[in-house]
């Protein structure tokens, strides 16, 4: 077990184990993933402060992206939420993320005020580590994002219903349709119905949120600058491969080896259209040949910590 735990953690932390063997691995360090989780909870606080709001008690929930199946037992790639991965830096399917704040409010800028971070993560079954491999530890997820508190994902509804007595719940669902139907939004919904007579009122935290991720640290700076940089290499060395006769598919394919051997993976399905086929704004079938005297026309990026390119260029299949 201690094996797949290093294994797990070596893989979470970044990819970079090849990635470096090509250039300088650029990483957003876990002190920044708490400093943005301290900022979070001090912009609420100061909002609260200068609203004479008398909700001393605040709870806030992130909760992270769930896997999506294509088929029964066959998902598809996992995607992070953008929230939840901006205060933590976890990659991998964990649970939620909550923050619960104590303020004194008082009327300024700078009130007084304290905030506990809790992370809930999902524990597999021996039967089901079998299948899917085992989840990262509290101690590694702990070591990884600095929440010193986490416990099991089954904890998170008896957690809420203690906590959130004459408390104002912040409340961030997944951002996408039917989010209410997952299984962990589901979980989190459900309880806060059961509650909603015990808080003092339900706010989404996302303007908050929106404000914090508008400026953009040194990091997050150089992890785009090399995610552009990364794709532009892609997109040459899949020019200098492309010829007349190969189809919209190789292309697609020598785009993704080539950001794959780099370490890291696109940031979306790529367009790859040949001739008037460019003319379809988001043609994904990518299944025609290229002929020679056509144009093919690219978008592609390449994501790293998060951060996701989006080029486009077009040129002559026959140079």
């Amino acid at each position: 077990m201690l094996g797949f735990t290093g294994r797990i953690l070596a893989s979470q932390c970044n990819s970079c184990t090849l990635y470096r063997t090509l250039t300088s691995c650029v990483t957003v360090p876990k002190s920044e993933y708490v400093i943005r989780r301290q900022r979070l909870a001090a912009n609420i606080a100061r909002d609260v402060s200068l609203k004479f709001d008398t909700s001393s008690r605040h709870l806030i929930v992130l909760p992270s992206a769930e896997l999506q199946y294509m088929a029964y037992h066959i998902p598809y790639p996992f995607l992070q939420d953008s929230n939840f991965m901006y205060f933590t830096g976890l990659k991998e399917v964990i649970g939620a993320l909550m923050l619960a704040i104590t303020i004194q409010p008082n009327g300024i800028t700078d009130p007084c005020y304290t905030s506990e971070e809790h992370l809930f993560i999902e524990v597999r079954t021996p039967h089901e580590e079998i299948w899917d491999g085992p989840t990262m530890s509290e101690s590694a997820v702990s070591e990884l994002t600095g929440i010193q508190c986490t416990s099991s994902l089954k904890e998170l509804p008896s957690f809420l219903r203690h906590s959130s007595k004459n408390a104002t719940l912040w409340y961030a669902p997944l951002m996408e349709s039917e989010s209410d139907k997952r299984p962990l939004n589901k979980l989190v919904l459900s309880e806060i119905f059961e509650i909603k007579d015990t808080v003092r009122k339900v706010c989404s935290p996302q303007p908050f949120i929106d404000r914090l991720r508008l400026v953009k640290s040194e990091n997050e700076i150089q992890c785009m600058k090399l995610a552009a940089t990364t794709t532009a290499d892609c997109l040459i060395k899949t020019m200098k491969a492309s010829r007349p006769g190969v189809t919209e598919d190789f292309i697609r394919c020598k785009l993704e080896y080539e950001s794959g051997i780099r370490g890291i993976t696109l940031g979306y399905p790529p367009v790859v259209a040949g001739a008037d086929r460019a003319n379809v704004i988001h043609y994904l079938r990518n299944n025609h040949t290229i002929e020679d005297g056509d144009l093919v026309l690219v978008d592609v990026g390449c994501r790293l910590e998060g951060y996701t390119a989006d080029l486009t260029r077009t040129w002559p299949i026959n140079g």
